[in-house]
């Protein structure tokens, strides 16, 4: 994850509370399905039933709906700015409400004045369907993390222990581990080759490590010519610092619904751009349009990762591109549909998730025993084993 401490766009002051920003996902009726060419179809009270051919832990009767979904930040309105127009909002789990006949405001929850009445752009809606809730999930290890960092011994460690017990990225349907060197860990990983970019780019925020994104070229490579992933309704990538337990997220996909485009997960909020790289979640439809498109976007559309001409940097301000980042431009570019579950993990890289007094302590750590740890399926970063083993057997209690 390198986008860790990304501001609002006003760097306005982060409140403590957190929410699910759409809750139950509300979803009305397919007016116009048969448009779709989804298949031979039964339409009945409002909704389509369509037979699918079955993936991985897929249902074979899907229930194509329509969906409202989160506009991508390009075009959407700052928090200092009128909404009215744009029906949208830049920052992550911020709406658009109306407070009168033609203006409307930014706001986590209904501001004063405002009838309550939330707007959304037109071409957010997508026909949608709940696609199975079965996981390929694969995690990456940076062993040479910077000119000064030769190895990464903790995180070694932290996988070791994830594969002797089954946990982690090893709890899913299947799984794949990728590094830019050999690793010893009790199991199978592929080394994969960086673009010649991989070391010349450092991150902003961390100018003794190399930025990550020419590393994941590979990684993306290598999955798209395994192409293991389709088979499978969800890809799942989880640093290893993340204590994650797939079972939970597997109860929770069913929420998640599949596009004709796909569709991703952003889990930070009140930040810019809130797909961060601890845990990423994207449909197998939503992986398929970035695998295809990820190489191109690197040279053209996105070549800005490098943050390297003044044109980049008034477009982004925030430094060089992580994967996550990079990852999130591409599949909006793709229109690849975005969802909001800030419920999915906390982690202390999101300044959405820490408590106020904590808002611009980069190293937080959340605390794995308070109970309200446990609405979430993921917590980040245990950086040791001993710290991630402790966290695991306290939050995987749920008590």
């Amino acid at each position: 994850m390198e986008s860790a401490a990304l501001p609002t766009d006003d760097d306005q002051e982060f409140l403590t509370g957190r929410q699910r920003a759409s809750g139950s996902w509300r979803k009305g009726a397919l007016a116009s399905a048969l448009a779709l060419g989804l298949g031979a179809a039964c339409f009945a009270g409002g909704r389509m039933s369509l037979q699918s051919a079955p993936v991985s832990g897929s249902v074979t009767d899907v229930v194509t709906e329509v969906e409202t979904f989160v506009a991508k930040s390009s075009g959407c309105a700052s928090l200092t700015e009128d909404c009215f127009g744009n029906r949208c909002c830049k920052s992550s789990g911020y709406q658009c409400f109306e407070t009168g006949a033609k203006t409307a405001k930014c706001a986590l929850t209904k501001p004063p004045g405002s009838s309550g009445s939330v707007l959304s752009p037109s071409f957010s809606t997508k026909a949608s369907w709940n696609n199975g809730d079965s996981m390929y999930c694969y995690t990456v290890v940076s062993v040479e993390r910077g000119p000064a960092l030769p190895d990464n011994p903790k995180e070694v460690a932290i996988l070791t222990h994830q594969k002797s017990q089954g946990l982690g990225v090893f709890g899913c349907d299947a799984s794949s581990v990728f590094s830019d060197k050999p690793i010893d860990f009790g199991g199978s990983s592929t080394v994969v080759q960086p673009t010649a970019d991989w070391k010349n780019f450092m991150r902003k925020d961390k100018p003794g490590r190399y930025l990550n994104t020419p590393l994941f070229m590979g990684v993306w490579k290598q999955i798209k010519a395994e192409n293991k992933y389709p088979s499978f309704a969800w890809t799942v990538k989880a640093d290893v610092p993340t204590v994650f337990l797939p079972a939970l997220l597997k109860s929770r996909l069913g929420d998640y619904p599949e596009t004709p485009t796909g569709t991703y997960i952003d889990t930070c909020n009140k930040v810019l751009m809130g797909y961060f790289g601890n845990l990423e979640v994207t449909s197998k439809t939503g992986m398929k349009r970035f695998l295809e498109q990820f190489e191109s976007y690197y040279v053209n559309g996105g070549k800005c990762w490098k943050w390297d001409t003044e044109e980049c940097k008034k477009k982004w301000q925030y430094g060089a591109w992580g994967e996550d980042l990079f990852m999130q431009f591409c599949m909006d570019d793709a229109e690849v549909a975005k969802k909001d579950d800030f419920t999915l993990t906390n982690t202390g890289t999101c300044p959405g998730m820490r408590p106020k007094s904590d808002k611009k302590n980069t190293d937080f750590v959340p605390d794995c025993t308070n109970q309200g740890v446990y609405k979430f399926a993921a917590v980040h970063p245990l950086r040791n084993v001993s710290a991630w083993s402790a966290c695991y057997d306290a939050f995987s209690a749920r008590t």
